[in-house]
């Protein structure tokens, strides 16, 4: 289990106690643990055994590249040229992320909860 933290975690992902216990009763199946019960106490006990906390992810790890907002900013002009100012939109902020992952991970204590890119779709 807690080489399955550290893999999902090296690739940014953000783990979540739910997405522990479902991990955890997978391997636990595929072990032939027949009894193996998921609770919130194991998961504690487990967190505190491995130095593990829950942090809030701190947005996208990755820096913007100016050169590339640069050159979309003089673009911008000739992509919208034909369209009158009354039917151009920013609807950045009104997107229903249906599949956008968790906000919150669990990491070590001792490491920043760094996120990744977060999905458009």
């Amino acid at each position: 289990m807690h080489q399955w933290f550290k893999q999902a975690r090296s690739k940014t992902l953000p783990i979540s106690g739910p997405i522990l216990k479902e991990k955890a009763l997978e391997f636990a199946e595929q072990l032939g643990v027949p009894d193996f019960k998921a609770s919130d106490g194991w998961l504690m006990s487990w967190k505190i055994r491995f130095n593990i906390k829950q942090f809030k992810v701190s947005g996208e790890s990755a820096g913007v590249n100016l050169d590339i907002v640069d050159d979309f900013k003089t673009r911008l002009p000739t992509i919208l040229g034909d369209y009158e100012m009354k039917n151009i939109f920013n609807c950045d902020k009104t997107g229903l992320f249906f599949r956008a992952l968790p906000d919150r991970t669990m990491a070590y204590k001792t490491q920043a909860a760094k996120g990744g890119k977060v999905s458009k779709e």
